[in-house]
């Protein structure tokens, strides 16, 4: 049986419930404290800085044991499940699974409707998975990027990098990201 949306938005689903309904629909959800989010589309700009991040570390992942994940979901503790515009993990490829296996980094691009949501609610959720090692925050409009890493104790403060010289380094996966490179046809050196 199909679950229509006005049914999800009443009864809070379980992760299994979600994936199941998730997995009929058309369009993309997140699951937040519950409920069914529909997740909206991007602008150029956004696109254009998913394609270039994905385009980079694509590259340098390959004959690596981690893979690129643009469409594939995280599970958080709190029961909540995020789709991040660009994604590496490292568990076991199992084709069918519709969750990421030990997701290492996780990438938004902040977009002005998810500022918010990026910054403080996503910070959360995603600091929770124990395999996540790195989040990224990239700009679509400047050549600027927040990192948030986890060192073996706990997670540190924010590292600002702006700038077309900038490189973000990922030795987590045995990769870096230029700021040159994802903006370049963006911003102006």
């Amino acid at each position: 049986m199909r679950l229509q949306m006005a049914e999800v938005r009443h009864q809070p689903m379980s992760l299994d419930e979600f994936l199941a309904w998730e997995n009929e629909q058309e369009l993309r959800y997140e699951l937040v404290d519950g409920q069914a989010v529909m997740m909206t589309g991007g602008t150029v700009a956004h696109d254009y800085v998913r394609s270039r991040i994905a385009l980079a570390l694509g590259n340098q992942l390959q004959g690596k044991p981690c893979r690129l994940a643009l469409d594939v979901k995280i599970a958080c503790p709190n029961g909540n499940v995020r789709y991040p515009d660009v994604a590496v993990h490292c568990g076991p490829y199992r084709p069918r699974d519709l969750l990421a296996s030990e997701p290492r980094i996780v990438i938004e691009v902040l977009s002005d409707s998810t500022k918010a949501t990026d910054f403080l609610i996503k910070l959360r959720d995603y600091q929770s998975v124990p395999d996540i090692a790195a989040y990224l925050i990239f700009w679509q409009d400047e050549a600027r990027v927040l990192v948030h890493r986890r060192n073996e104790q706990a997670w540190q403060p924010g590292e600002e990098l702006v700038g077309a010289g900038a490189i973000v380094g990922l030795p987590e996966i045995g990769a870096e990201l230029s700021l040159a490179e994802i903006y370049r046809e963006i911003v102006p050196e």
